[in-house]
C-alpha cells in the first residue's frame, strides 16, 4: 500500500516524497533559497536571509534602521553611510562655513552660513589722578584698563 515516506510520489496527496529524507529541514545560504520535502510530503521552499529583511545577518552592518545610528543611514547594500549635517565640523555641499556647532554669532550661523564680522570695539582709557600733590614721586598714581 503507497504511503508518505516510501520514496515514490504515489497519492494525490503528495507533493513529493524523499524515502527516509522526509521532513529534513535544508538551511538556505544568505542570499539564497532551499527546499526541502516536509513529513507530510509537501514541498517546502525556505528563504535565506537577505539584505533588506530586516535582521542584521552574516557581514552586514545594518539592515533597515536596525543598527544606525544618529546621522547614519542603511545602504542598499547593508553598509552604514554618513549623512552631513550642519554642525558636524565638515564643509558640505550647500554649507559657506561648519564650525562644528550650531551656535550663533561665532562667525557661522546655525545654518552655516557665514556670519558677518563683529563691529570693532572701542575702548576708552581714562589715567585719573584724584590729587598729584598727595604722590611723593613724579609719575602719580594711575591705573590701565585692558581688554
Amino acid at each position: 500500500m503507497p504511503y508518505c515516506g516510501d520514496g515514490q510520489v504515489n497519492q494525490t496527496s503528495e507533493e513529493c516524497d524523499a524515502n527516509g529524507q522526509n521532513g529534513q529541514v535544508c538551511a538556505p545560504p544568505y542570499g539564497g533559497s532551499c527546499d526541502y520535502c516536509s513529513d507530510v510530503c509537501q514541498n517546502v521552499h525556505l528563504t535565506g536571509p537577505y539584505c533588506g529583511d530586516g535582521i542584521i545577518n552574516g557581514a552586514e552592518i545594518c539592515d533597515g534602521q536596525s543598527g544606525v545610528p544618529a546621522n547614519y543611514t542603511c545602504a542598499q547594500n547593508c553598509v552604514l553611510e554618513y549623512v552631513p549635517y550642519c554642525g558636524d565640523g565638515l564643509i558640505n555641499d550647500s554649507e559657506e562655513c561648519d564650525d562644528g556647532n550650531t551656535a550663533n554669532g561665532d562667525g557661522c550661523s546655525s545654518i552655516c552660513a557665514n556670519e558677518p564680522a563683529p563691529a570693532p570695539i572701542t575702548i576708552v582709557i581714562n589715567e585719573i589722578m584724584k590729587d598729584p600733590a598727595a604722590v611723593s614721586d613724579t609719575n602719580g598714581e594711575w591705573f590701565e584698563v585692558y581688554n
